[in-house]
C-alpha cells in the first residue's frame, strides 16, 4: 500500500512541474541586394521575431567588406548607429518583432560591397542566424551574376574572379535573390556564371536572360552541365519548353557530353585564338554546343577531341556561350573573360568581318561613364595607335599609345588627366590616330 502511494505522489509531482521554456527566433529579409550609382542610399530591411515563449535579448553583429568610402550602418527599429558600430543588442518580448536594417551608402568608388548581419540569442547562445547583403556600383564595366554560391562556393566566389579581369566588375550573388531586368541593364554587359549543381537556370532566370538578350544586352553565359540540364532527355529538369528555350532564345543546340579533358581556342579567332588549357582535376563531361539558328556565329573554342565547346553570336544577338564552367580553366580564366568582354563590348570574333579599309571608330561604352570607359575602333592593319582626350575647346588633357591589331580593337580610359588628377563631370572629345588617319568621338563623364 505504501509503495502504491509513493508512486502516486511521484506522478502528481511530475505533473505539477512547469513546462520547459522555449527559446527561439527568426531573422528574415526580402531585399538583400541592390545597385546604384554615386551616393546611392540603400535601406535593406530584415525582420527579427521572438518566436519563443520568454523574453530574450539578441546580440547583433555586422561584418562589412565594402569599397573605400562606402558606409554600412545597423538600424534597429528607430535607432540607427554610426558606421563604425559593429555590435548592438536588442530585447524582445515573446511574439514581438522588430526591424533590423542595413543602411548602405554607395559612394564614388566602384565595385561591390558585401555585409554580413548575424544575430545570436542570449537565452540560448546555440541559436544564431545570419543574412548576407550586397550592393553593386553601376559605374562598373560589367556585372557578374554569381549563380555558383548556392552550391557551396561561398558569397565571395566571384570576387576573386572579378580581380582577374581588366574591366571593373561588380558582383550580384544570385543565391541571395534574383536580379531584375533593370538591374542587368544598369551595366554595359553581364557575365552569368552558373554552378555545378542543378538546376543551373530556373524558370525565373530563363525569362530574365531571354528578356535581356531581346533588349540587345551583351551576355556571357557559362556553367557546368547547363545544356545537359535543359536539353538532355536523361536530365530530370529537361522538357520540351526548356529545350525550346535553349534553341530559340540562345540560338544553340546541344549535342551531348564530351569526354575531353582540355579546351583549345580556335586558331585565328578573336576570342579563342592563342588560348588553351586542361580542365582542373575532377571536372568531367563538358557539354557540346553548336549554333542552331541561321545567321553568323563563331566557334571560338573546341575540346581536345575537336567537338564544339563554345559559340559566339555577336550579330543577331550579343551572346558568348561556354559549354564548360569558366572556373574549370583557371590558367586562362582571366584572359578568356577579358576577351569575351571585348567581343561583347563591340569587337567581333575573327572571321565574322574582315579588317576595314581604313580606321573606323566604333564609339565608347559605357557612355555616359564614371570613372572608366572603353573606346572601340577597327584598324586596317596592325600598328600603334595614339589615343588623345581633349576638352570641348580642343585642349589636350591626356594622351597615350596603344598597340593595335588588324580588325577590331578596344582600349580603356580612366577619367584622369596627364597629371593623374580626376576629371570633372562634363563632355569630352576623344581622338584615335593611326598613321595618317584620325577619328574623333564624343563621350560624357557623369559623376
Amino acid at each position: 500500500m505504501l509503495r502504491k502511494l509513493t508512486l502516486a505522489m511521484a506522478c502528481i509531482c511530475i505533473a505539477a512541474l512547469p513546462a520547459r521554456a522555449v527559446v527561439d527566433f527568426t531573422f528574415e529579409a526580402v531585399d538583400l541586394v541592390g545597385t546604384g550609382g554615386d551616393w546611392t542610399f540603400m535601406e535593406l530591411a530584415g525582420t527579427l521575431t521572438n518566436t519563443g515563449d520568454e523574453r530574450d535579448t539578441y546580440d547583433i553583429h555586422k561584418e562589412a567588406w565594402v569599397p573605400a568610402g562606402w558606409m554600412a550602418s545597423i538600424c534597429v527599429g528607430e535607432n540607427c548607429y554610426s558606421p563604425d558600430v559593429t555590435d548592438v543588442s536588442h530585447t524582445l518580448n515573446p511574439g514581438a518583432s522588430e526591424s533590423v536594417k542595413l543602411n548602405l551608402t554607395i559612394t564614388t568608388t566602384v565595385g561591390t560591397g558585401v555585409v554580413n548581419m548575424s544575430i545570436r540569442s542570449q537565452g540560448n547562445p546555440m541559436l544564431s542566424a545570419s543574412l548576407d547583403y550586397a550592393g553593386a556600383h553601376t559605374g562598373c564595366d560589367l556585372l557578374i551574376v554569381d549563380d555558383r554560391s548556392a552550391h557551396g562556393e561561398g558569397l565571395f566566389s566571384a570576387q576573386s574572379l572579378a580581380g582577374l579581369l581588366t574591366p571593373v566588375a561588380a558582383v550580384w550573388p544570385r543565391h541571395a535573390e534574383a536580379p531584375l531586368l533593370a538591374d542587368l541593364q544598369a551595366f554595359p554587359m553581364v557575365m552569368w556564371l552558373s554552378g555545378a549543381a542543378a538546376p543551373g537556370l530556373d524558370a525565373t532566370d530563363r525569362g530574365l536572360v531571354g528578356d535581356y538578350l531581346a533588349g540587345d544586352g551583351p551576355l556571357l553565359l557559362s556553367g557546368q552541365d547547363l545544356a545537359f540540364e535543359l536539353c538532355d532527355t536523361n536530365s530530370v529538369y529537361q522538357d520540351e519548353a526548356t529545350t525550346a528555350w535553349f534553341e530559340n532564345t540562345l540560338g544553340l543546340a546541344y549535342r551531348g557530353e564530351c569526354s575531353s579533358t582540355e579546351v583549345i581556342g580556335t586558331p585565328g579567332d578573336f576570342l579563342g585564338g592563342g588560348l588553351a588549357d586542361a580542365f582542373l582535376p575532377g571536372y568531367v563531361d563538358p557539354d557540346v554546343v553548336v549554333p542552331a539558328l541561321a545567321g553568323p556565329a563563331a566557334v571560338p573554342f573546341r575540346y581536345g577531341s575537336g567537338r564544339e565547346a563554345a559559340v559566339a553570336r555577336t550579330q543577331d544577338m550579343k551572346l558568348v556561350y561556354l559549354g564548360f564552367a569558366v572556373e574549370a580553366v583557371a590558367a586562362i580564366e582571366g584572359e578568356l573573360l577579358d576577351g569575351a568582354a571585348e567581343v561583347l563590348g563591340g569587337a567581333t570574333a575573327a572571321g565574322d568581318a574582315p579588317a576595314p579599309a581604313r580606321l573606323a571608330l566604333r564609339g565608347n561604352a559605357p557612355n555616359p561613364f564614371n570613372p572608366k570607359t572603353t573606346i572601340h575602333f577597327a584598324a586596317p592593319a596592325p600598328g600603334t595607335a595614339r589615343v588623345e582626350v581633349l576638352d570641348l575647346r580642343g585642349r589636350l588633357l591626356r594622351g597615350f599609345d596603344a598597340p593595335v591589331t588588324a580588325g577590331e580593337n578596344a582600349v580603356s580610359f580612366l577619367a584622369v588627366d596627364a597629371a593623374g588628377r580626376d576629371l570633372p563631370s562634363g563632355v569630352y572629345l576623344y581622338r584615335v590616330r593611326l598613321g595618317e588617319e584620325a577619328a574623333t568621338g564624343k563621350m560624357t563623364l557623369l559623376k
